[in-house]
């Protein structure tokens, strides 16, 4: 994403987020008097004052500077701690998805050898029960 980009990117956050209620409305908390040499900054017709990504920083403290300047990670550091807790959950979610699918498994295995044993009892009371009946009609 392109530095314009996310320059946008952040006003439509700060609106979103009650910071600020329009994009004037941020060049005036930065302390542009002008409206247009804000718009100029932003949309890269000038080139931003060395204080500029300092400025923003200390009006939004959750801004992350490295996506600002270079595009990497999120654009906040919310975003960051939140998505590395949706990973952890993530990871903890897939052990205990494999942990439940091994007990099926195990789960199944039982209940095809419950079956085998229930097979097999069946052919020895009926292997009893001819004995006894043989037995019964020699006596």
């Amino acid at each position: 994403m392109k530095k314009i980009d996310r320059f946008k990117s952040l006003i439509r956050y700060c609106k979103e987020n009650g910071i600020v209620s329009s994009q004037k409305d941020l060049g005036v908390k930065l302390g542009y008097q002008n409206e247009s040499s804000f718009s100029q900054v932003i949309n890269g017709k000038v080139d931003e004052p060395k204080d500029f990504i300092n400025r923003l920083c200390n009006l939004i403290p959750e801004l992350n500077r490295e996506w600002l300047l270079y595009g990497e990670g999120t654009m906040t550091k919310i975003d960051a701690s939140a998505q590395s807790w949706e990973e952890a959950e993530d990871k903890e979610r897939e052990k205990e998805i494999n942990r439940l699918k091994k007990e099926l498994s195990d789960l199944r295995e039982m209940v095809a050898q419950l079956q085998e044993d229930k097979s097999n009892l069946s052919d020895t009371v009926k292997s009893l029960s001819r004995t006894l009946e043989a037995i019964s009609q020699k006596s």
